[in-house]
């Protein structure tokens, strides 16, 4: 069970339910290390059940006002609600670990924003 051990302590801040932090996770890949917060349904501790496992990528703006960059997403709270209907997962925050990639994501912050060409085309 994932719930307590080395490496991790309960997230403190503006949060609801039961969400670990797991410090310190390395990604050689990229090069650098970040805390990882992950929310554990409410009957994880008691269930002894298998459940699925949803990895986000701005985990920062999942669950705290505070840590957000443009406004909480409120998933802990949401998570909460559809608990009493079965509907239960872990949820696995990654967080954005510089301002200059959140600045390449928002055109707001491009120098030729208006000469920006959408990322995506979802054309029908």
């Amino acid at each position: 069970m994932f719930d307590s051990g080395a490496g991790t302590s309960p997230a403190t801040g503006n949060y609801v339910g039961h969400i670990r932090v797991i410090h310190g996770v390395r990604s050689p890949q990229l090069g650098n290390t970040r805390d990882v917060h992950v929310y554990l349904p409410p009957s994880y501790r008691t269930s002894g059940r298998h459940y699925p496992v949803i990895y986000m990528h701005d985990g920062q703006n999942l669950f705290d006002p505070d840590t957000s960059f443009a406004g909480e997403w409120h998933v802990d709270e949401t998570m909460e609600r559809l608990s009493p209907q079965g509907i239960e997962a872990i949820i696995v925050a990654i967080p954005a670990t510089t301002v200059s990639r959140q600045r390449r994501r928002t055109a707001a912050y491009t120098t030729h924003a208006r000469h920006a060409k959408p990322m995506w085309n979802f054309s029908v």
